[in-house]
C-alpha cells in the first residue's frame, strides 16, 4: 500500500474459473511491488516482502475484504 511502499493499492490477478474461463480477481496489495520476482511464490510468517501495513491487513484479515467484491461480481 502507499503507506508501506510505493505502488498501487490493489493487486489484480487472472485466475481460471468455472468452465475454465479466466477472470480477474482483485486483492489489497500487502507485499512490495514485484514480490513474485524477489522471492518464492509462498510467503512464510516473517517474509520480508510483506509491508508493515500489509502485516496489519493480514493479521486483521482486512486483506480478504476485496474477495467479497470478487464473489458478488461473479454472481
Amino acid at each position: 500500500m502507499r503507506l508501506g511502499s510505493p505502488g498501487p493499492i490493489l493487486f489484480c490477478q487472472t485466475r481460471i474459473g468455472r468452465h475454465f474461463r479466466p477472470f480477474a480477481i482483485y486483492k489489497l496489495r500487502t507485499m512490495v511491488t514485484d514480490a513474485a520476482r524477489l522471492g518464492p511464490p509462498v510467503t512464510a510468517g516473517t517474509d520480508r516482502r510483506v509491508t508493515g501495513v500489509g502485516r496489519f491487513l493480514r493479521k486483521t484479515k482486512l486483506d480478504e475484504l476485496p474477495q467479497l467484491w470478487n464473489v458478488l461480481r461473479a454472481t
